[in-house]
């Protein structure tokens, strides 16, 4: 069997996801989310960014470089 550095042996975790993330430090869940519900939280995000909803307690940053062009909403937002 395969030895993991970086993983622990779990019932949701094949070893092809454990050496995928071995190699590229990240592992990729195909269908985890919605279509739906990632176009809900898009909707949400470019409504934050657009002054359209409250963000709560998130910290918008804008990115500077950009400031001065003219990109606007979501385009203009890096986190």
């Amino acid at each position: 069997s395969p030895t993991f550095r970086y993983t622990k042996n779990s019932k949701y975790l094949t070893n092809e996801h454990r050496q995928f993330y071995e190699e590229n430090g990240y592992i990729i869940f195909r269908s985890l989310v919605s279509h739906e519900s990632l176009d809900e939280y898009r909707q949400h995000f470019i409504d934050i960014c657009n002054g359209k909803t409250d963000s709560g307690n998130l910290v918008v940053m804008k990115d500077l470089s950009l400031m001065k062009t003219d990109v606007k909403g979501e385009f203009l937002i890096n986190k």
